[in-house]
């Protein structure tokens, strides 16, 4: 009996000798089955794309000789297939969710499989982050920006809050630590704010939420201040002044 600490292709010589020291030796190929499921690092991250419609699916390639597919799959409730990938070398999808984006989470879990059919488990699934954006009851001038968390990652570093306004281009405003999952904006004007949110790990991973917009209620002034009007000496200029 011998115990193969390896699988795959043997080749195995049994030579046997009798009583009178004659030998007979006979060749043979052995293929010892792999009960091992395959070690793969699964997802690196799910996105949400700049179209702010379409979910990119990104994961780490397997690097062992004993490859045969990846296995990506939805989770939701339970484990639905998606696609089959016998290329190593792909490793990611896209998929396209339109404004079903704004209102749910979409999650995402790979298996891999090795020469010997044999699947490793769905490890951690990774879900995308949705932004909503929000006016606090009877709060004039401010907004609240909230999202879901990034499931997935293990090392979630911190939170960036992109900002827009009345349509021009985003700009990075906020930092927000890993453990937070709102912040205000306040003293608005009666203008349009949107906002997206990029989690980020610390291998430098990035996963964008939707984008998120909003109107704050706005609450003009209800009475002007006191104006104090005084000419200078030579009568040709006013010096003008009012309270605080």
């Amino acid at each position: 009996r011998w115990a193969y600490p390896l699988p795959y292709d043997k080749q195995i010589r049994l030579t046997v000798t009798d009583s009178m020291g004659c030998k007979a030796t006979r060749f043979r190929t052995l293929h010892i089955h792999d009960t091992l499921p395959p070690v793969h690092q699964g997802l690196s991250h799910v996105t949400l794309m700049p179209d702010n419609r379409t979910i990119g699916v990104y994961w780490y390639r397997y690097q062992p000789e004993d490859f045969l597919a990846y296995h990506l799959y939805q989770d939701s409730t339970k484990y639905y297939f998606l696609k089959r990938y016998r290329n190593a070398l792909d490793t990611m999808y896209f998929t396209r969710r339109g404004d079903s984006v704004d209102t749910r989470n979409f999650c995402f879990a790979i298996r891999t499989e090795d020469t010997c059919n044999i699947l490793n488990g769905y490890g951690i699934s990774h879900c995308t982050i949705v932004a909503n954006v929000e006016k606090p009851a009877g709060v004039p001038f401010m907004l609240r920006v909230k999202w879901t968390p990034y499931n997935g990652w293990l090392n979630l570093q911190h939170y960036e809050v992109f900002r827009s306004l009345s349509g021009g281009p985003f700009q990075r405003w906020r930092i927000i630590k890993p453990w937070e999952l709102e912040m205000y904006d306040s003293f608005l004007c009666e203008k349009e704010y949107c906002y997206y949110v990029v989690g980020v790990n610390a291998y430098g991973a990035r996963s964008r939420s939707n984008e998120a917009c909003g109107i704050p209620w706005y609450q003009p002034p209800l009475a002007g201040v006191p104006v104090q009007v005084a000419p200078v000496d030579d009568s040709r200029w006013a010096r003008v002044k009012w309270e605080p």
